[in-house]
This record gives structure tokens, sequence and C-alpha cells, in this order.
């Protein structure tokens, strides 16, 4: 009897989680219905009026519009009237019995102000050298009334299209405020910040430039610099990127350390100051080795060996060999002959146009005993 009931229970709970999952022959995640609508503008000014149209599945019994504006509907084919400006998220939800489903569109609907004012300016220049002349030009919207102008320097004018005469070398960021007073008597007004709009520079501020004889070489290195820049120039002073600095005009400056070097220059005049700089613009390279080669390397004395230097240095202007016994030679391929039996370094010393190149191989000769 008690494996009886068991057995009723247990029949129950399948019959219950079926009828959960399944409604009419369609599981239950397949019973949500699909919403959908459209509208026939999306923009417009105020006051816009909407015709939103359901595109949902067939079979939808119920509507509920939220316009995003605080109004509501349950028509199934609302129109509704914006009256004031905005940007508004529509949201549809639809109904059929126990079934339900919903479409939102954010910002889907713009309404602007017709009346609304936005300040905004051109001029003719925004740059050029004090004193500068800039003729500004309102181009508002919204049909302003007022208008009240900050150049940046302290002055300010309240005319439409205003002249303004800027003395002084600088950036300056010009302000425009309109406004307008309705029949309502409501002030209406907007403003533009144009930041740093005008750029005035000094008619004595130098400009800067520099040439050099040479950008890359061995060490010690010798640069000549010289002066390109323009303008009533009264100082000058260089920064090599070494450390090292000058204020002459065209210097000659000697990098004494591999690497590669920042140049910078900078001019004053009476009343103003500027400057250039080149990165990586010098290039100081270590300077090569003293290289050489020999027809032999070994053998009986009396031992002749004919020596090659293979350096390759452009500028080289003399050579210094010593070959270990004693004997020296200044040839470029030197032939020597050791006539002792021993082990012998060999040194090149060359000396070039930029300085003193040395190598030294020791036991780089070995000479043997004569033949018998």
């Amino acid at each position: 009897m008690v494996s009886w009931s068991k057995t009723v229970i247990a029949l129950l709970v399948v019959l219950l989680a079926c009828a959960a999952t399944v409604v009419g022959g369609v599981p239950v995640k397949e019973q949500r219905l699909q919403a959908n609508f459209e509208a026939n503008v999306t923009s417009g000014s105020m006051p816009l009026a909407v015709q939103f149209t359901d595109l949902s599945t067939p079979g939808v019994t119920g509507w509920s519009w939220s316009f995003g504006d605080g109004t509501i509907s349950h028509a199934k084919n609302p129109v509704h009237v914006y009256r004031r400006a905005g940007a508004y998220t529509v949201r549809l939800v639809v109904t059929a019995g126990w079934k339900s489903g919903q479409a939102v569109r954010t910002r889907y609907i713009v309404v602007v102000d017709p009346d609304a004012l936005s300040a905004n300016f051109t001029s003719n220049v925004t740059k050029g050298v004090a004193p500068l002349s800039v003729q500004f030009t309102d181009t508002s919207t919204g049909a302003p009334t007022r208008w009240s102008w900050q150049f940046g320097d302290g002055t300010n004018s309240t005319v439409q299209n205003p002249v303004h005469t800027y003395s002084r070398a600088g950036r300056y960021t010009v302000v425009l405020k309109v406004g307008r007073d309705t029949p309502e008597d409501r002030r209406r007004t907007d403003v533009r910040v144009a930041v740093q709009y005008i750029t005035v520079t000094d008619p004595n501020r130098p400009v800067v430039a520099f040439s050099v004889n040479q950008t890359r070489g061995v060490l010690p290195l010798a640069v000549q610099f010289t002066d390109a820049s323009t303008g009533p120039i009264t100082r000058y002073r260089w920064w090599f990127g070494d450390g090292a600095t000058s204020s002459d005009k065209n210097p000659v400056h000697v990098y004494t350390r591999a690497g590669t070097y920042s140049v910078k220059l900078m001019a004053w005049s009476a009343t103003s100051s500027a400057f250039v700089e080149k990165r990586g613009l010098i290039t100081v390279l270590p300077p090569p080795r003293a290289q050489f080669t020999s027809n032999v390397t070994s053998g009986p004395a009396p031992l002749a060996v004919q020596f090659q230097d293979t350096t390759g240095a452009a500028d080289a202007r003399s050579w210094s060999w010593r070959f270990g016994d004693g004997l020296t030679a200044t040839e470029k391929n030197p032939v020597h002959l050791f006539k002792r039996p021993g082990s012998y370094r060999v040194t090149l010393t060359i000396t070039t146009g930029s300085g003193v190149i040395t190598t030294s191989v020791p036991h780089y000769i070995l000479v043997k005993p004569p033949r018998r």
C-alpha cells in the first residue's frame, strides 16, 4: 500500500513538471511575444506629433506604450505629441493572455526647440602679428537681440559684429554670450567659449634655425654649428646634448663620448624668445680599431712576413709598426724579416684625421728554428 502511494506521488510530480514546461504542446520559452514598432518621424521641432505603429507578432491583445516624457497609452497605434525639446526613449510592452514581450528604442525621438538660441561666431583671422585687428561675425541662431563679447585680453563689447585689435602677443580665449527677450518676458541665453581661439605673435619674436657641417662621425667629433635665425636677436644659447652649452652665434663643439645627441638653440630679442630643437641630430661613433693581416704567421727562421693594413681608415695619415723584435716600420703594408726563432707581438698604430687608433696582437708571429 505504501509502495503504491509513492508511485502515484512520483507520477504526479512528472505530470506537473511537464505542465510547467509545455502549454498547449508548445514549450514555455517559445511562448514569449516578439514586440516591435516604428514611428513616422523620429525628429523635428516642438510640438512634434508622432504616429507610432505596432509591428509586433500577430495575436497581441494588449499594448502599453511609454513615450519617455512621462505619458503612456494603451492604444495599438497611438499618436503622441511631444511638447518639449529633448531626446526620448520609447518602450512598448505587448501581451496576449499570459504571454508578453517588449521593445525599447533608446533616444528614439529627438525634439528641438525652434526658438532655442545657439551662440556661434567666426572671424576673418585667428592668428597674426601684433597689433592684430580681428573682425568677429556673429553666426548665432535663434534670432538673438543681445550680444556680450569677451576677447580674452580684458576687453569686451556688446556690438553684434565687433572689430577688436590685440596689441600684445599671446593666445586668447573668446567668449560670446547671446540673449533674447521673448514676448513672454522670459530671458533666453546661450554661450560659446572658444579656447585659445586667437594667437598673436610678437613682431620682434625670433624665428630660430641652424645647420651643421656634419651629423655623423667617429670620436672625437668636431661639429660646426651655424645660426640661420632671423629677427632682431640679441643673444643665443646652445645646448649640445652632452651637458655642454655655448653662447656663441656659430660655435664649434667637440663631442668626446660616443652616443646620439639632440641639439637645441634658443634666441632672444629685446621683447621675446624662441627656440628650435633637433632630436637625435648628432651621432658620434667610437673610433675603429686598427686591424691587419699577414701572408704567414709561422715558419722557420729567417721568416719574411708581408703585413697588410686592413683597417680601412679613409683619413689615415701615418702608420707605425712594432714587430716585437725591437724593429719598426712606417709603411702602410711593410715586409719584415724575423731572423731569430721566437714568439713575437705585433702592434699597429695609425694616426688619422680624427685621432690615433691601435691594435696589438701577442704571439702573432711564431718563428721556428731554421731547418737543417
